[in-house]
């Protein structure tokens, strides 16, 4: 991987307070959000006059909130999602909220998780919530040296030659998804690797686009290849 570090997934840890309550807003807002779905990617912060224009309230609240209401504190999961500690881990950076509690149980995720085959039957592990381990011990701060080897190998067996991602492994024929190539690229991109395949995965989202300008979630798919706005 050639880098001691990971590359930053934001500017800084410690944005502008304000920017921070715009985004942790919209996480807490939506309850399909505070629930742990639809997580928002990293951005880098803007400038202050392109936000609300207003002081962030409550940003002590907001961070409790996030601390405190994982999915698992609200009812028994069947099996962990980690991209849930994902979303607090970079809600609470958004705020610049301390996040060390969360990370003996980050760090102690030592390999990918083989999904329940009641729902998957080769048991493969959910690429998103994967993703979403690399990308907190980035957000945590922890050397890329410590990442253990079996994410990195899972990571690189859902790359397609395309340059796509999928959930499935690349051996298996099948093309990648957006959604998916959105999670790894932004794991490539901490992992300091986001230069390869550059052009095959430009060219590959640019066949996901439609003629109305909205992309679908692979190019030239055999059924659902309906623009929206998560894929575009």
């Amino acid at each position: 991987m050639g880098h001691g570090r990971y590359r930053p997934i934001v500017a800084s840890s410690r944005l502008d307070p304000r920017w921070a309550h715009h985004r942790a807003g919209f996480y807490l807002c939506d309850k399909s959000l505070a629930a742990g779905v639809g997580p928002f990617p990293p951005l880098p912060p803007v400038p202050r006059d392109e936000v609300l224009g207003q002081a962030s309230p409550k940003t002590s609240q907001l961070a409790e909130f996030i601390r405190t209401h994982h999915p698992g504190a609200l009812k028994k999961l069947e099996q962990e999602r980690r991209i849930f500690e994902w979303q607090q881990v970079q809600a609470l950076v958004w705020l610049g909220e301390d996040v060390a509690p969360l990370k003996e149980k980050i760090l102690g995720w030592k390999q990918p998780l083989t999904y329940l085959k009641q729902y998957e039957q080769h048991g493969y592990p959910l690429f998103s919530s994967e993703m979403g381990v690399i990308l907190s011990r980035a957000l945590l701060g922890v050397p890329l040296s410590e990442l253990p080897p079996e994410f990195v190998a899972y990571l690189d067996s859902r790359r397609r030659a395309n340059g796509s991602f999928n959930n499935t492994p690349a051996g298996d024929g099948s093309d990648g998804h957006v959604l998916s190539t959105w999670w790894g690229l932004q794991a490539m991109r901490v992992l300091a690797r986001d230069a390869e395949k550059r052009n095959e995965t430009i060219a590959w989202l640019r066949a996901c686009q439609l003629a109305n300008g909205g992309f679908t979630f692979a190019q030239k798919p055999e059924f659902g290849g309906v623009d929206d706005v998560a894929y575009t």
